[in-house]
């Protein structure tokens, strides 16, 4: 997406494709999804939730909107880039009071002191491994964005219906012009 360089963003987009080959429509969707080094996350009879590399995001919705008529399209972005360098610093604030608690393990004298120290250690280290992964688990949201494809068949009017639908265009004709 243009003008994202220096931010960390999150996609969430939103399809829904009426499609003609209905039967069809799980099997292209993967092959799309393949062919773009992505992953389907969650797929159902007329739904598919599938991963992309942000970097392809645009490419992909532009294949799947192929597949037929788009109903709906719903693009979400998200910024976390100061939720992401705010789990960075916290992160490296929090290695260096572990290192320096490491210091001052090695130098302790007496065993309250030890443990007193080991405790914090320990308190650091869980705290070190929960920022790692939060910073992980936003990469990953990142890195790959995801689409929800929701399809249905496409509609075809029979003989009456195209009358329908050719009085209806004539009447909003009269009623609306652009």
């Amino acid at each position: 997406m243009p003008g994202t360089e220096h931010h960390k963003m999150v996609y969430d987009v939103t399809l829904r494709i009426a499609i003609d080959e209905i039967d069809s429509a799980a099997v292209r969707i993967k092959r799309t999804v393949y062919s773009k080094k992505g992953m389907i996350v969650e797929a159902s009879l007329n739904k598919t939730v599938c991963r992309v590399p942000a970097k392809r995001l645009e490419q992909t919705l532009q294949q799947l909107s192929a597949l037929g008529k788009v109903r709906y399209k719903n693009i979400v972005a998200k910024d976390v880039t100061d939720t992401y360098y705010d789990f960075k610093i916290r992160l490296e604030n929090a290695q260096k009071a572990n290192n320096r608690y490491l210091e001052l393990l090695k130098r302790a004298n007496n065993v309250t002191d030890i443990l007193r120290i080991e405790k914090e250690v320990e308190r650091l280290t869980e705290k070190i491994e929960t920022l790692k992964a939060r910073l992980d688990n936003l990469d990953r949201m990142i890195d790959y964005s995801t689409i929800t494809i929701e399809y249905s068949r496409r509609e075809k009017p029979g003989l009456i219906g195209y009358i329908g639908v050719g009085l209806y265009h004539s009447v909003k004709w009269l009623f609306v012009r652009n």
